[in-house]
């Protein structure tokens, strides 16, 4: 839910986003679309392996399967771009490959979208991420 904050605030309300989430040895794809959170997929790869051509392929192919599913399952338009967490290791060209093989715009979060304090810098860890995107939360009820 975390991971659908993030895209929320990032997104706004109509477009749909992938987010990609990449710890050590596992990460988590997440389809959101506003409020909603559609689906998840866990990834048995992490950003330890990647580097390895065959890896970025496996990862490449994950998403594209997600996103094959997403148009042949859900009533959901496909996502307009992919965010990733920031991780260890990550630079410009590993997002530029991600673009350039599912053809979607993909970037990094950046943190000036969240917050706007000097005390915080974009060399936050995937974890704090979670806890940036749990504190996210909004919820409006109405009774």
């Amino acid at each position: 839910m975390a991971l659908r904050n993030l895209a929320f605030t990032g997104a706004g309300e109509r477009e749909g986003w992938v987010t990609l989430y990449l710890e050590r040895d596992r990460g988590v794809i997440v389809f959101s679309r506003g409020g909603t959170l559609y689906f998840t997929r866990q990834l048995d790869l992490g950003f330890s392996e990647l580097g390895d051509p065959e890896a970025n392929s496996r990862l490449v192919l994950e998403i594209q399967r997600s996103l094959d599913y997403c148009d042949s399952h859900l009533d959901f338009d496909r996502p307009s771009r992919i965010a990733v967490v920031p991780f260890q290791g990550a630079g410009p060209a590993f997002v530029e490959g991600i673009s350039a093989d599912i053809g979607l715009s993909t970037s990094f979060f950046e943190l000036s979208n969240f917050v706007d304090t000097p005390a915080l810098s974009n060399g936050m860890a995937a974890p704090d991420w979670i806890a940036l995107g749990a504190a996210l939360r909004v919820e409006e009820r109405k009774l």
